[in-house]
């Protein structure tokens, strides 16, 4: 015989807690393209992989926590060659003020 406490931890151990996956798109299902919970941006459209040779290649190479490769290091090097053409004069300021 079971305890009321038991019987009402059973009862909560027993409600889902993820949400129910979706139909992956598969050949004669009807399905356009796969439904995976958390592959999605708030638009609806799929989330797909920085490119390397761009600076969202790099971001992404530092996330996985790997060197970045030649090609997203251009891609950095020259997007930071370009901020600083464009704010030359705060990036000083903020030199001569003890900043970074």
């Amino acid at each position: 015989m079971t305890t009321a406490y038991e019987q009402a931890l059973a009862d909560i151990r027993s409600i889902p807690t993820t949400k129910p996956v979706p139909v992956l798109a598969a050949p004669g299902n009807g399905a356009t393209r796969t439904q995976q919970p958390g592959k999605r941006r708030g638009n609806g459209h799929p989330r797909t992989e920085p490119k390397c040779g761009t600076y969202s290649g790099y971001q992404a190479h530092h996330q996985r926590g790997e060197d970045p490769c030649w090609a997203c290091r251009d891609a950095r090097r020259e997007r930071d060659r370009a901020y600083y053409a464009e704010h030359r004069e705060q990036v000083l300021a903020r030199r001569r003020a003890g900043g970074a």
